[in-house]
């Protein structure tokens, strides 16, 4: 499936100490003045994260479960994503599914649509993810994607070995499987378990702690496939996007 499109790149884990809005700006050369034209020698960052990263916590992501983040901040019409940061834990130990990253409109009624303003959604296997470092970062260098008056949702999918494959129950821990395990069946269909896997084995994202200032957070039912809005308070992913 021919779904890469953004480059990935990896950077060492690092604890956000900043606030989680920033502006910053980078000095690149002198300006340059030519006849009606003037080139300007600073560009605008824009840095928004979903919370403030809380260590002690992480949320699994498994096949039908989904999270979106509609950043307040960005100016509609000016600023272009560039950047979107994962923060997983414990990479290495991945042994099952995989994300799914769109962009996606805002309906009506404020919730994330089922569209994807990308010309091909980024989906990221088990192997791909065991291979990356704490902070997985995916850049659309040539793909400008301007922020519209109602601004959009970055959306974490969940994706297992086939497309159509959700949470569909779930069995108790064990001394050995702290977690539990998920019974992974077909979408319409729960009578057909295609297997039992470890809670554990599944990406996890790190947590951070919202407050509601600066984003929107959703969740998605894996059981009706519907969104709901997050409770403030709750413990959300940690995301991070740069926009210019």
């Amino acid at each position: 499936m021919n779904t890469i499109l953004a480059t990935i790149t990896t950077l060492s884990a690092f604890s956000l100490a900043a606030p989680t809005f920033a502006q910053i700006r980078s000095d690149s050369a002198r300006v340059i003045v030519l006849p009606d034209v003037a080139i300007q020698d600073r560009i605008e960052r824009l840095s928004v994260s979903s919370g403030t990263e809380d260590r002690r916590t992480w949320h699994v992501v498994a096949p039908g479960s989904g999270c979106a983040v509609r950043f307040q901040h960005p100016r509609a019409g000016y600023h272009e994503l560039r950047q979107l940061r994962l923060y997983l834990d414990a990479p290495g130990f991945i042994k099952d599914g995989g994300l799914r990253v769109r962009v996606a409109s805002v309906t009506a009624s404020g919730q994330p649509a089922a569209d994807n303003l990308l010309p091909q959604p980024v989906v990221l296997d088990t192997r791909a993810l065991r291979r990356s470092r704490r902070v997985l970062t995916l850049h659309w260098p040539d793909y400008h994607l301007t922020v519209p008056s109602e601004g959009f949702f970055l959306i974490i999918e969940g994706v297992g070995q086939q497309p159509d494959e959700v949470i569909g129950g779930k069995l108790p821990p064990t001394r050995h499987h702290r977690l539990g395990f998920y019974e992974i069946k077909r979408v319409g269909n729960s009578a057909e378990t295609l297997r039992v896997v470890d809670v554990d084995w599944f990406p996890k994202l790190r947590g951070a702690d919202y407050t509601g200032d600066g984003a929107d957070v959703w969740w998605r039912n894996t059981k009706t496939g519907e969104w709901g809005a997050a409770k403030i308070g709750n413990p959300i992913p940690m995301l991070e996007a740069v926009f210019e």
